[in-house]
């Protein structure tokens, strides 16, 4: 993952004139057990900030475990836990020393020329993140420009045994269909956003599933009563009327009590969770989601059974996907915000893009979605590579 993120980083710095270092410190464990996705928008967030606020010199993401920090647990069993800590340093324009906490705050914004664009969520929601993993985000800065600013996050992992990661990793095969001899499960997605609604859409209806989408909660509200599905996924944010607000109407009746309602929401705070699950939600999912959630998710709360895909096919659909990601003849100024997009991980971005080319590419535009709903950022950059190469 590390190295995944430095190498898309280098991009953005090298058309900037920037050097981007990288130091990792060999005690750091190869494979540890941690919330990936979070700590990945933390760092995404973190060098994107400094390379953006630094015209002159370096960027640099240290990794090492963290000083005066001992091990819990096992000194070397799949249980001990570690301390990591992640420093991102750069030569820009610094913070002023009297806002090194407000810059946490949500839409407070520096004046010193550094936090200028944006809309200021970005540093409040990783402080969030690190919160929720359990670790603490500081920053410090003498506040002169061109000595920079440092951002250490100090986040405690578990430690895995390279064995326990390899039996981990083959436990799981994507699903590929039901499993004969179930109930027809009638599934309702309520999202405003077409892209993504498109996608879960698709997904489920290839898996087996009875499907119906509405772009509103006053849709998802006359579906459900019309339709009774067994479970909707509810965007909470939607014009007309919200999520939570259907979410309530249905659950407020007899019958809505046994439709499952799972939320999907793009934010990162734990006192929305909690008004989601308030509002009547048997639970919450983070945009944006893996696949795997998805199955998850229908086998713990209906039971579902899979068809799995079995361990030999595995490398027959990995040979195949980066064939069939052909970005050929698109224009150059959409490869280039389309590269933008990847660097910064911006998924709706990417979801975006793949949308202005769907109309005369659906198979291009279908196959750049599914690589972003998977988060294969690396997939999409080399395909950019075989028509547009790096240094061009």
């Amino acid at each position: 993952m590390l190295l995944g993120l430095v190498e898309m980083f280098q991009v953005r710095a090298t058309g900037k004139g920037l050097m981007l270092r990288y130091d990792l410190s060999p005690d750091v464990p190869r494979y540890i057990v941690a919330d990936e996705r979070k700590l990945r928008q933390i760092l995404v967030n973190l060098l994107g900030n400094a390379i953006k606020f630094t015209n002159d010199g370096w960027v640099m993401l240290q990794v090492r475990r963290s000083p005066g920090q001992e091990d819990e647990g096992e000194d070397s069993g799949s249980s001990a836990v570690c301390h990591l800590q992640f420093a991102v340093r750069d030569t820009g324009v610094g913070i002023p020393t009297d806002m090194l906490e407000a810059i946490f705050e949500p839409f407070v914004q520096a004046n010193s020329g550094r936090w200028t664009e944006g809309t200021g969520l970005g540093l409040a929601i990783s402080r969030q993140f690190v919160w929720l993993m359990g670790g603490y985000l500081r920053a410090t800065s003498e506040g002169i420009p061109g000595r920079g600013a440092l951002f250490v996050l100090d986040l405690p992992v578990r430690v895995v045994q390279e064995s326990d990661v390899d039996a981990s990793l083959s436990s799981y095969r994507p699903a590929v269909a039901l499993e004969p001899g179930q109930p027809t499960y009638r599934l309702l997605v309520a999202e405003d956003e077409p892209m993504n609604r498109e996608l879960l859409v698709k997904a489920l209806a290839r898996l087996g599933f009875e499907v119906r989408a509405v772009e509103n909660g006053q849709e998802a509200l006359a579906v459900w009563r019309s339709w009774q599905p067994d479970l909707i996924w509810m965007d909470i944010r939607m014009p007309i009327m919200d999520g939570q607000e259907a979410t309530r109407r249905i659950k407020a009746t007899p019958e809505g009590r046994s439709t499952i309602i799972i939320a999907l929401t793009a934010s990162a705070f734990e006192e929305d969770r909690q008004w989601m699950l308030m509002a009547g939600c048997d639970d919450v999912i983070h945009k944006p989601f893996h696949l795997r959630e998805v199955e998850d998710v229908l086998t713990r709360y209906l039971g579902v059974r899979f068809v799995r895909e079995e361990a030999a096919a595995a490398p027959q659909v990995s040979d195949e996907r980066p064939a069939s990601l052909d970005l050929a003849g698109l224009p150059a100024d959409w490869l280039a915000e389309l590269r933008r997009a990847v660097v910064e991980a911006d998924n709706d971005r990417i979801m975006a893009l793949a949308g202005q080319i769907r109309a005369r590419h659906p198979q291009m535009a279908t196959s750049l979605m599914e690589r972003a709903a998977e988060f294969d950022y690396d997939a999409i950059i080399v395909a950019i590579d075989r028509v547009v190469p790096e240094d061009q």
